[in-house]
């Protein structure tokens, strides 16, 4: 689909952020993305793997399924540990949302838990963590966002006050998109510890909500992998497995 923002990428090549670490210092962001034309140098594949390894030593399998249900889509994935030892890593969905024709993103409204097995709670305000500009998760940048009924509107300056609003401890089970007052997306997505909702509202046509195993390193960080917080670990041969579900209204 062109935007005149860009060319969204087809469902299958949607961004996968494996593991969940980046910043000004350390932008290992594992999200690719590409269409070959011509036949792969295998010399030269091997040698950036092996450059990769040396930073992130862990072999391992990542399958990922959407499956289309009637007017839900279903992603899935599926990450197997090939180590012989215990591994250490991070997931997180990219779910964007394109403004409808002839709206902004501030037609839209988010609206919190209607649904999932926390559906009613957390009605009045959510607590967020926040990142600071250069992506560390910054203490003095937490808050909590008022909502009345579950609601708020995405109003001018909204992503001002959190780059990113990053909704923690399971709080939310489900997130969507108003429009006129009425329905326009949900993501379905219990027993995520953080959920990601943001946008740049000066150039980006679309609000993302984001299912996360994990955050950013906290500002100020300089610890080793196993010293992250929320990292996820698996054990010899284990499987971790998990899914969420878009709702097109």
């Amino acid at each position: 689909m062109d935007t005149g923002y860009s060319k969204w990428r087809k469902l299958d090549n949607a961004a996968l952020a494996f593991p969940l670490v980046t910043g000004k210092n350390d932008t290992r962001v594992f999200r690719f993305y590409c269409q070959l034309k011509e036949e792969v140098n295998g010399e030269i594949l091997q040698a950036a793997l092996d450059q990769t390894m040396e930073k992130y030593p862990f072999h391992f399998e990542l399958e990922i399924t959407h499956r289309l249900k009637g007017r839900t889509i279903e992603t899935s994935w599926k990450v197997t540990n090939l180590n012989g030892k215990e591994m250490l890593f991070m997931i997180g969905g990219h779910p964007a949302f394109q403004v409808p024709e002839g709206k902004n993103i501030y037609d839209y409204t988010l609206v919190f838990n209607k649904e999932g097995v926390k559906a009613g709670e957390h009605q009045d305000s959510l607590h967020y963590q926040a990142p600071n500009a250069e992506g560390y998760e910054d203490r003095s940048l937490q808050g909590d966002l008022k909502l009345t009924d579950g609601k708020v509107p995405v109003t001018p300056g909204f992503f001002d006050t959190a780059l990113t609003y990053m909704f923690d401890h399971e709080q939310i089970s489900s997130v969507g998109l108003l429009t006129d007052g009425k329905p326009y997306v949900t993501v379905l997505c219990d027993g995520f510890p953080f959920v990601g909702v943001w946008t740049i509202e000066k150039t980006h046509p679309f609000v993302c909500l984001e299912p996360w195993m994990g955050r950013c390193d906290d500002f100020g960080f300089k610890g080793e992998l196993p010293e992250k917080k929320y990292i996820n670990t698996l054990d010899k041969d284990e499987i971790f497995t998990a899914s969420y579900e878009i709702k097109i209204y």
